[in-house]
């Protein structure tokens, strides 16, 4: 059974701004996530809810569960020098 992945308009915004050929990188990726984005490079993180993260080279995809199982929603998209900014404030939306 395949997942649904869904991004919110600030993880959109990101992707589109990025260059080229990490914007391409990620799509695959999220292409990849409708299978099972828990198989990939995932990891838990340590937040007041329950954040993952993809690794996709120097960028990371940052998504949450669901409020149905089988969906996970992406909620940021960046290089890894900064897409962990502020996380913590995010945990509430």
């Amino acid at each position: 059974m395949r997942f649904r992945v869904t991004l919110n308009a600030d993880a959109d915004d990101q992707l589109r701004a990025l260059a080229p050929v990490p914007k391409k990188e990620i799509r695959r990726v999220l292409r990849e996530m409708v299978n099972n984005p828990y198989a990939l490079d995932t990891i838990p993180l340590d937040r007041p809810e329950p954040f993952h993260r993809v690794r996709v080279g120097d960028y990371r995809i940052i998504f949450r569960p669901g409020p149905r199982r089988r969906e996970v929603t992406v909620i940021r998209i960046g290089h890894r020098e900064w897409v962990y900014e502020g996380l913590e404030r995010l945990s509430g939306e």
